[in-house]
């Protein structure tokens, strides 16, 4: 009975954040640092129903706590099976069990620790991808667990330094988009898409090809539209995030 609540009530979410320039987000950019500003890239305070990983699992923890306040649910980072499976990526998602868990821990993040949480097989509940089943079914791997209540802190504010790439979502052909920055090209911001299980590839923010690529995706035409005529602002100071949100 619980899975088929959970299942419900991350039916409502949707992953993707191609309206983020409807927030009237500022970019700005330092040369020196080689990095990005995107203020405001995140909104993790709303109770929002689409937005990134990060901000649905928030509206699913604060949810699922509201529903089944009985059971304990538990703020994972790790990697998914089909995008986020390399070593410098990570996936944000949920732990949901009957029983307490951490064992008076408020952060687990040792292999034996988190194996140990894990063998307990709790329910993981992914408001990104739609998915809730054991653990022991998803393939998904994890780093890091929050205890529930523990106070973890989030930025509105995105800092994009050289060679890094932000998910956006996914388009039409089940592709992860990404948002990216590279200095030593000529548009400075980098589109990416990556197949389920494959490498990234980035296409330079001005090219036409982009507009090919995303023919199919009138949300993410717009968004690349958008993104073309925004102004970006150049600082010789340094890029600094804003006021972190708390989370408990």
């Amino acid at each position: 009975m619980v899975e088929q609540g959970l299942k419900k009530i991350i039916g409502q979410y949707k992953y993707g954040q191609f309206n983020i320039l409807d927030n009237g987000m500022a970019i700005s950019y330092n040369p020196e640092d080689r990095v990005f500003k995107f203020d405001p890239f995140y909104n993790h305070a709303a109770n929002i129903t689409s937005g990134s990983c990060s901000e649905l699992m928030i509206a699913a923890y604060h949810a699922i706590r509201q529903q089944y306040p009985a059971s304990f649910a538990y703020r994972a980072t790790g990697h998914d099976t089909n995008y986020f499976v390399d070593k410098a990526s990570s996936h944000v998602f949920l732990l949901v069990s009957e029983e307490p868990l951490m064992d008076n821990q408020q952060i687990a993040k040792g292999p034996d620790s988190i194996e140990k949480i894990l063998s307990a097989n709790p329910i993981l509940v992914d408001p990104s991808f739609g998915i809730v089943g054991r653990f022991s079914e998803s393939g998904y791997k994890v780093k890091r667990i929050a205890d529930q209540g523990v106070k973890m802190r989030y930025s509105d504010t995105l800092l994009l330094p050289h060679d890094y790439y932000v998910p956006l979502g996914l388009n039409s052909r089940k592709e992860m988009v990404y948002l990216g920055v590279n200095f030593d090209s000529e548009s400075q911001l980098i589109i990416g898409f990556q197949s389920p299980r494959q490498k990234l590839v980035g296409v330079e923010l001005r090219r036409k090809l982009i507009d090919t690529l995303v023919a199919d995706d009138p949300e993410i035409s717009r968004f690349i539209r958008l993104l073309r005529s925004r102004e970006k602002k150049m600082s010789l100071s340094p890029l600094k995030k804003r006021k972190h949100i708390i989370i408990e």
